[in-house]
């Protein structure tokens, strides 16, 4: 999710994890880099994905790391398959 000065919340597709990095910086701090590879669909306002999402969503939308509720990861990703379907047959016509 990427927040904005004016308030304004976006949501990127769900992306998929091609490759984990660990690094070690001079401090002797450990991090892991991670390079995803996103869908080509545009970013959906949060208000937006929580009403096609249904009651509830908003919550499970501001959550941070794995999305463990597989009801919800599967009505998540297929909202975003048939915004990419719909966009994409648009473009056809």
């Amino acid at each position: 999710m990427t927040e904005y000065a004016n308030g304004q919340q976006l949501i990127d597709a769900p992306a998929d994890v091609i490759h984990t990095r660990p690094w070690r910086g001079r401090d002797g701090r450990e991090v892991t880099f991670v390079y995803l590879e996103l869908p080509e669909v545009r970013r959906v306002s949060l208000t937006t994905l929580a009403k096609r999402l249904g009651r509830g969503a908003r919550k499970n939308l501001h959550k941070n790391g794995i999305v463990r509720d597989e009801v919800f990861a599967e009505k998540s990703n297929l909202v975003w398959l048939a915004g990419s379907r719909s966009k994409s047959l648009s473009a056809v016509a």
